[in-house]
């Protein structure tokens, strides 16, 4: 069946590259977009295969999605994605570490081939990239203080004098910002960072996609309090250049034999329903 699988892949990419070779027109070095007499940019998936390397933009920080182990190594479900893709390609990975809020600049200037790191899919970030269809169903959560027993939603704390975490760039910071019209919103670099300052009470709740949270209330029984019931519901989606057709296409054929196959399902027990990889992660500042 997995020969069957991967057969039916190299000749979706086949027809894909061939597609792009001739109907899309490249410059060596060049990024071509609609900017530039209306046409379609290069395929990254193509450019990856010719040059026999995936290049991967992610934000490690996103828990257990997109995280580094101690020893350095890319790690997490997203991880897990990048490198069945490359496998599926018959290409290596090589991963690039951002900021979140570089990712999306990083690929529009060509410096990474795909972005994977929990984005989630919506129509204002899709008029600048290309999304894959979803690979993964979201949403966004909020943690207080354990001693904090009296929220019981977002609304609660919308109150002048009440000060919200949230990590720059991410959607539960886009959600916050048009959300809370009398408390603070608080911009951090991540997660870490966020979950940091309610530790010491800087802030007085933190917004953030409900995976991670959770894995965190896990590990801080004593110290956080989840409140579960999502504020949104969102689904993540691979990154790709804006209008890359050919790229966007090769992606989802390969979302479509991954998703639900035995490493896809072992990948997401391993990081969802255990936190015994926790000690493992890089701390990060």
């Amino acid at each position: 069946m997995l020969k069957r699988v991967a057969a039916v892949l190299g000749c979706l990419l086949a027809v894909s590259l061939a597609t792009s070779a001739c109907s899309i027109r490249t410059t060596s070095g060049s990024d071509d977009s609609a900017g530039g007499g209306g046409r379609l940019p290069a395929s990254s998936i193509a450019a990856a295969k010719s040059r026999g390397t995936l290049i991967v933009g992610t934000a490690p920080g996103y828990l257990p999605f997109d995280m580094k182990d101690t020893k350095g190594t890319f790690i997490g479900y997203d991880m897990d994605l990048a490198r069945a893709m490359a496998k599926s390609m018959g290409v290596k990975i090589q991963f690039k570490q951002y900021d979140f809020a570089a990712l999306i600049p990083a690929l529009k200037q060509g410096s990474v081939d795909v972005a994977i790191a929990g984005f989630t899919i919506t129509g204002e970030r899709a008029l600048e990239i290309s999304f894959s269809q979803p690979y993964y169903a979201a949403g966004q959560s909020m943690l207080v203080p354990s001693s904090d027993g009296s929220t019981k939603s977002w609304r609660d704390l919308d109150k002048a004098g009440k000060r919200i975490g949230v990590s720059q760039g991410t959607t539960g910071a886009m959600l916050a910002h048009k959300l809370f019209r009398h408390a603070t919103v608080a911009d951090y670099e991540n997660l870490p960072g966020s979950t940091l300052a309610l530790t010491q009470k800087k802030v007085d709740a933190v917004i953030y996609d409900e995976p991670g949270l959770r894995i965190y209330a896990k590990q801080n029984p004593s110290a956080v309090r989840g409140i579960w019931d999502r504020i949104s519901t969102e689904n993540l989606g691979i990154v790709l250049k804006h209008n890359d057709v050919a790229s966007v296409q090769w992606v989802n054929s390969f979302l479509d034999s991954y998703l639900d196959s035995g490493d896809e399902k072992a990948s997401r027990q391993k990081w969802f329903d255990s936190v015994a990889w926790f000690d493992q992660v890089q701390k990060q500042k």
